[in-house]
């Protein structure tokens, strides 16, 4: 975690790991991209960057539709999401 990092959730199913870190790629560099199913059919990712302020500029994204569905970038991991163990 930390001021550098953001959780997207609601990715649609047709998007892969490299059209995510293209998209991301524009808010600042990106040290790590985590994409994983989510719960509820769609994707997940973890998202890491090299500064805080490509996270800010990440979470301006919020809402852009990507695919079939528009997905939901944030500071904070999802409720949803069990911990890790």
């Amino acid at each position: 975690g930390g001021a550098n990092v953001v959780y997207v959730s609601d990715i649609s199913n047709l998007i892969t790991k490299e059209q995510i870190t293209e998209l991301f790629g524009y808010c600042g560099t990106i040290k790590s991209c985590d994409l994983s199913q989510g719960l509820n059919g769609k994707k997940s990712a973890v998202i890491a960057f090299s500064e805080p302020q490509f996270a800010t500029a990440a979470v301006a994204l919020s809402g852009t539709l990507l695919g079939d569905c528009s997905f939901k970038v944030s500071t904070t991991p999802p409720e949803s999401q069990p911990a890790a163990v």
